[in-house]
């Protein structure tokens, strides 16, 4: 039996609940797309509403993408990089043009560039040595193939365990980071700074972008092996395949403020920071208050616009700590402590 027909099995067994359902998942992949121009890619989200090939009429440079996975995110027909249709072809079809913004790619190209490190390795394994561990918490659960109103929470999270750490493992035991909870509140359920309502289609969980929604989730470049460059995110959108055995096929993306990532370089050394704040405006795709790309005064700092990110995600089975649910900081001696 092939994967997909399972989780089909999965669906068809466990899609109708007389009761609401939650379902816990240890982010164990975050992938960064290769980067080849404005071409087709599996993650990220049309954030500006443009279908953009050369530079939106804002000014700001880089292309959109198609996307392989979400059909809504590419248009059949625009004029002046604007949608005339209703949005949704694939890439095949003769004139799909793609809207996804994600620069997430040259982003770490441009980290790498400065550094000469490798960010995709870097965040690799910090993820498979369980450093990186990021919870999916969907509530409210009545139909696993189509359910109109579900909740959606993000957590950092540390482990409870102390052996396996080189390796990612179903169903293992976490604590949630108390920085994932709004002060004060002690009970993840009603607590957590990500907690979005959502929607399931055809058993694809679709997390919306909700202008109102507070930037308080951080979404953590790990491009460096001493740690991750924790910005806040902006317009977060989340899409992926639920089963009750794994997420899959899934987009965590949004923007970062460019003057967020360009505060990165200051923690470089000397030599290299140069490279990296010289590529930052360059990767600017998202206009902020008229700002793009150009270095201009703003309060002291330049006025750069946003850069959209996005990780490709897929999770397992995880639970949290029934005795420790929340932590402010790892157990001594447990994995990634």
């Amino acid at each position: 039996m092939t994967p997909s027909s399972q989780n089909a099995r999965d669906r068809s067994a466990l899609g109708c609940r007389n009761s609401r359902s939650e379902y816990v998942y240890l982010l164990d992949q975050l992938h960064i797309e290769p980067f080849l121009g404005p071409l087709e890619v599996n993650s990220g989200f049309n954030l500006d509403g443009l279908y953009t090939q050369t530079g939106n009429p804002a000014g700001c440079e880089p292309g959109d993408h198609l996307s392989l996975v979400d059909d809504d995110q590419n248009c059949p027909s625009t004029i002046n990089d604007v949608c005339t249709v209703a949005p949704g072809c694939t890439p095949s079809d003769t004139g799909c043009m793609g809207g996804v913004d994600n620069q997430m790619s040259r982003l770490a190209d441009a980290y790498d560039n400065a550094t000469g490190l490798d960010a995709r390795t870097v965040l690799r394994t910090r993820v498979t040595t369980n450093r990186l561990a990021i919870l999916v918490r969907v509530a409210g659960v009545d139909d696993l193939v189509r359910d109109p109103s579900v909740t959606v929470q993000l957590f950092r999270a540390y482990p409870t365990f102390t052996t396996g750490c080189a390796s990612i493992v179903a169903g293992r035991e976490y604590s949630i980071a108390a920085g994932s909870l709004r002060p004060g509140v002690a009970d993840f359920r009603t607590g957590a700074l990500f907690s979005r309502a959502a929607q399931i289609v055809g058993g694809r969980v679709m997390v919306p972008l909700d202008p109102a929604a507070p930037s308080e989730f951080l979404f953590p470049l790990a491009f460096s092996p001493g740690g991750t460059f924790d910005l806040p995110l902006h317009s977060a959108m989340m899409r992926f395949d639920l089963s009750p055995t794994s997420i899959g096929a899934g987009s965590l993306g949004g923007y970062l403020d460019g003057r967020d990532v360009l505060a990165i370089g200051p923690m470089l050394v000397q030599h290299m920071r140069g490279g990296f704040e010289s590529e930052v405006p360059l990767l600017v795709d998202i206009q902020l208050a008229g700002y793009c790309g150009n270095i201009l005064p703003d309060g002291g700092l330049p006025g750069l616009g946003g850069i959209s990110v996005a990780y490709g995600i897929h999770g397992i089975p995880a639970t949290i700590s029934p005795t420790v649910p929340i932590a402010s900081a790892p157990a001594p001696g447990t994995c990634g402590s």
